[in-house]
């Protein structure tokens, strides 16, 4: 039998191999072990979501650094899942700003808390988020902390998260002395804001008011906004001189105008003293790169203005379907600006003649570009402050599918014109954070293009590589 030699044994190879492995093995675990115990100390959280759901905006920062009085952020959540689920987004709040505080209390054990904030039609409950500051309040319902849709098998399904949408303009409604006023035009057949932007108005602290002109007692606010969406039918002439007077003592107005088989006199009249007319024929864009399927499914060109400027430099589209031309009179007074905010482009023309059965240009129709959206500044006014107004050739635009496809570029040209109305030049605009694919919005050219590359193209690339391998192999 073979003596065992243990000394010899430490001295081999497979030894200090061996030895070697549980050395480096030992000081990789220790390193792991290391890094494991710094980072349960240091609170490292990084929101890896594309939409940076659980992170706050530069907008929404800019609000809690002006931040005056204390604001209390209280939800009201039964299961700690719930909680969960928020407190990444409300801790954020509470650590952007000193005078946030944020408290979770269980609505069926707080009874009397939930109670306090239930006024009129205004009820707290469970899943809800209350914004207190002072003496006034804010109830951000749960399913308005996202956008909610429906597919074409009526299943309902979650299109984006709009907490921080909701809980920073509550927080700018409880720390504001007074709310803007949306005024809506009605009596003439017009159509009703779309729930995308009435949902928007709301978000951000606008008041939304009809208002029919010719019923006594109805003034507007001079502070107000005068928005008249698609009208059908004609101002009576009391209602355009109320019009007027509003507008000479520096009032402010959005005419969304479609095109109508009547002519609508009254309100012509009181856009002529502003230096626009109407065209009433349907804008057709004869440029592949400007439509997205059919001629009068417009991507307008951008104009350079407060109102589009940031839209245009994050390079979104704006979607126009049918809509109708605005020329500017030759006549006009030297006070008015007209500066066009959207234009068709030079191979685009106006089809007069409605019943045509032909989008080909003809004879009578007019030659592009054409300004589809202007924005007009009087300074001629009675009041300290100009008059402003805005006025766009169509109202399929804040349509919900048009504003969905647009990826909210067209919600934004909306509400952007009624902050520059309103002189809200520091206006915080947060749009909700999708949580679904974002429909890729191609022009006629780009998928004519595409199509291109794909079917010839790298085929074509793909053969000739082929047939090259070949050629040399065969002469080989």
């Amino acid at each position: 039998m073979k003596k065992l030699d243990i000394k010899k044994s430490f001295k081999t190879s497979k030894f200090k191999y061996g030895s070697y492995s549980t050395l480096v093995t030992a000081l990789v675990l220790a390193i792991l072990l290391a890094v494991n115990f710094v980072a349960s100390k240091i609170n490292i959280k990084k929101d890896l979501t594309q939409e940076k759901i659980f992170s706050l905006s530069d907008e929404t920062y800019k609000v809690l650094n002006n931040l005056k009085n204390d604001t209390k952020i209280i939800a009201f959540f039964e299961s700690s899942n719930e909680i969960q689920s928020f407190t990444n987004i409300l801790d954020k709040y509470k650590e952007a700003s000193k005078k946030i505080s944020v408290e979770y209390k269980d609505p069926i054990k707080n009874p009397q808390v939930v109670q306090k904030y239930n006024k009129g039609d205004v009820k707290a409950g469970a899943n809800s988020i209350v914004i207190e500051s002072g003496n006034k309040f804010k109830v951000i319902d749960y399913y308005d902390l996202f956008n909610i849709s429906y597919d074409e098998y009526g299943q309902q399904q979650v299109d984006s998260f709009a907490a921080e949408q909701q809980i920073t303009n509550a927080i700018i409604y409880v720390n504001s002395d007074k709310q803007n006023t949306i005024y809506t035009l009605t009596g003439h057949e017009e159509i009703d804001l779309s729930s995308s932007i009435t949902k928007q108005l709301e978000a951000e602290n606008y008041a939304v008011k009809q208002i029919n002109l010719l019923q006594s007692g109805n003034e507007m606010d001079k502070e107000g906004i005068l928005v008249i969406a698609s009208p059908r039918r004609d101002l009576s002439k009391e209602e355009a001189d109320k019009i007027k007077s509003f507008l000479i003592n520096g009032g402010r107005a959005m005419f969304i105008m479609d095109i109508t088989k009547e002519v609508l006199p009254n309100f012509q009249e009181l856009l002529s003293f502003y230096g626009v007319k109407m065209q009433n024929a349907l804008a057709i864009e004869g440029e592949s790169s400007n439509i997205v399927q059919q001629p009068i499914d417009l991507l307008p060109n951008i104009g350079t203005h407060e109102i589009v400027n940031e839209i245009k430099s994050n390079k979104l589209y704006l979607l126009m379907p049918v809509s109708q031309g605005i020329s500017n009179l030759d006549l006009k007074r030297n006070t008015v600006k007209i500066e066009p905010l959207l234009t068709t482009s030079s191979n685009s023309w106006g089809k007069v003649n409605l019943n045509s059965t032909t989008m080909v240009k003809e004879p009578n129709d007019i030659q592009g570009p054409l300004n589809i959206a202007v924005a007009i500044t009087d300074e001629d006014s009675e009041a300290k402050k100009s008059t402003k107004l805005v006025v766009i050739g169509g109202s399929t635009f804040i349509n919900d599918d048009i504003i969905s496809a647009t990826k909210g570029a067209n919600l934004d040209f909306f509400m952007n014109s009624l902050n520059w109305m309103q002189d809200k030049k520091d206006s915080v605009s947060i749009r909700p954070k999708s949580l679904t694919s974002d429909m890729l919005v191609m022009t006629v050219f780009q998928k004519l293009a595409l199509s291109g590359v794909v079917v010839i193209l790298i085929p074509v690339i793909i053969l000739i590589i082929g047939v090259t391998v070949w050629a040399r192999r065969r002469h080989r």
